[in-house]
C-alpha cells in the first residue's frame, strides 16, 4: 500500500528489504569531459564522502569505465584503477530482484536499461536523491528524486 504522497510505505519498503530513511545519495555523475562539471561532480563527491552517504552502481561503474577509457582517454589501467578507488561507495549489486525492478521503471517511466538499472539500484539502496544529467531534473521515481546538479541553484555546497 502506497503513502498518501505516492511514496513507498515503511511496510514496503521492509518488503524490498529497502531502508526508506537512509541519508544516503546515489551518483551517476562520475565521468566528464567538461573541467567546469569535473569540478561540480568533485565538489558533491567529497560532499558525500564526508557526510558518508554516497553510493554506486555497479551500472555507474561500467558506465565509467567505457567512458574514461573512452571520451575522456584514460588508459586501462588507470581507468580500473580509478573503478577500484570508487568501490568503497558500497557498489549496489545487479540481482535478479534488481533487474526486475529495472524492468518496472524501464516498462513504466519510459527509461533505458542503463537509467532503469541505476534508478532500481538508487531505489535499492534507498536514496533519497540520484545525482545525474541523464534523467529528467525533479523527476521522481517511487523515494528517488533525479537531481540534475549541473543545473544552476542545484549545485552542491562543499
Amino acid at each position: 500500500m502506497r503513502a498518501r504522497d505516492g511514496k513507498m510505505t515503511q511496510r514496503e519498503a521492509a518488503e524490498r528489504n529497502m531502508p526508506v530513511s537512509s541519508p544516503t545519495v546515489a551518483r551517476s555523475t562520475v565521468a566528464t569531459a567538461d573541467p567546469i562539471k569535473q569540478a561540480i561532480a568533485a565538489r558533491l563527491n567529497e560532499q558525500c564522502r564526508q557526510e558518508k552517504r554516497g553510493r554506486l552502481s555497479w551500472q555507474v561503474l561500467n558506465e565509467f569505465y567505457v567512458n574514461a577509457t573512452g571520451k575522456l582517454g584514460l588508459d586501462p589501467i588507470s581507468a580500473r584503477k580509478r573503478v577500484s578507488a570508487l568501490v568503497h561507495w558500497g557498489p549496489v549489486e545487479i540481482t535478479a530482484g534488481l533487474l526486475e525492478r529495472s524492468w518496472y521503471w524501464s516498462d513504466q517511466a519510459g527509461l533505458s536499461h542503463s537509467n532503469s538499472l541505476i534508478v532500481a539500484a538508487a531505489e535499492r539502496a534507498g536514496c533519497r536523491t540520484l545525482y545525474t544529467e541523464d534523467l529528467a531534473h525533479g523527476r521522481v521515481y517511487g523515494i528517488v528524486e533525479a537531481v540534475n546538479p549541473f543545473l544552476a541553484g542545484q549545485r552542491p555546497t562543499a
